[in-house]
């Protein structure tokens, strides 16, 4: 990775060599002196803030460097290999049983909104709304009867 290009926002970098006073004045010398090169050139307010956001990473990855995170011994590779193939094999399960679940979802929902059209075409009996409007206001006459 070169100075002018920003790392991708998983990497972090190795803030605790700013404990050191001589890493956190070599960094301070550093971020200064790039600032005044990079932003004396620059108008607008969205390019200066570009240059700065890259200008702030990329002293962190010059004086800093990212962090290297240490294995433990008693972690073989073998078994981060075994750790990883489970966990693709119980995502191919979980995403089976997801699909199948949708599936029956889709069928049940299918199953349902037939059964209720033939109950409602069933009830009209294929009767035009005027007739059926009819039948609903000598109902409610034969009620008030």
């Amino acid at each position: 990775m070169t100075c002018t290009e920003v790392p991708s926002q998983g990497k972090r970098y190795n803030t605790a060599k700013l404990k050191n006073k001589r890493m956190q004045k070599e960094f301070m010398v550093t971020l200064s002196n790039k600032f005044l090169l990079k932003l004396l050139e620059i108008d607008t307010t969205e390019q200066k803030w570009h240059k700065m956001k890259e200008t702030v990473n990329s002293t962190h990855h010059d004086v800093l460097g990212p962090v290297s995170y240490n294995r433990k011994s008693w972690v073989s590779t073998e078994t981060l290999k075994k750790v990883e193939e489970r966990r693709q094999k119980k995502a191919n399960v979980n995403n089976k049983s997801k699909s199948k679940r949708v599936q029956n979802n889709n069928k049940e929902r299918q199953a349902k909104l037939k059964s209720r059209h033939a109950e409602l075409s069933k009830d009209t009996g294929n009767k035009s709304r005027r007739s059926s409007a009819t039948e609903a206001e000598s109902r409610t006459k034969e009620r008030q009867l």
